[in-house]
């Protein structure tokens, strides 16, 4: 997973992640910097009817994407560009091969019991992202 940041302008920036083995990918802005504007290159442009963004601002979006190895190039503004925009980009995985931790508990399982999450994804990675 790689995440890079671009300052266009005062409090207008892009956000890139990729993350060739994912499909599902997350932004988490913290609170002192809420993105009142979003756009996702290659995105439809349109948010759902009925529900519009936030009057105070985002603080967290989920994008996905049908195709794998994709890039999520994500312009946003947000209120007061004299602060940072700070957050974290976060990615989901949902196939199990290679994770020990869920191999461990696999092993170990009694036959009357199943396993299932909470949540998207089997395995959430992240890097935290600034742009100033």
């Amino acid at each position: 997973m790689s995440v890079n940041v671009t300052k266009e302008a005062p409090g207008m920036g892009t956000i890139s992640i990729r993350a060739p083995t994912s499909r599902g990918c997350r932004l988490y802005f913290d609170e002192d910097t809420p993105v009142t504007t979003m756009s996702v290159r290659g995105g439809s442009g349109r948010i759902q009817p009925d529900f519009p963004l936030p009057e105070g601002g985002m603080w967290e979006a989920h994008l996905w994407s049908r195709t794998w190895d994709r890039t999520f190039d994500v312009s946003v503004v947000w209120a007061d560009g004299e602060k940072p925009l700070k957050g974290r980009a976060s990615c989901l995985w949902h196939d199990r091969a290679g994770v020990a931790a869920f191999e461990e508990v696999m092993a170990f399982l009694p036959s009357w019991a199943l396993v299932s999450n909470r949540g998207a994804g089997l395995l959430e990675g992240w890097k935290e992202f600034e742009i100033r």
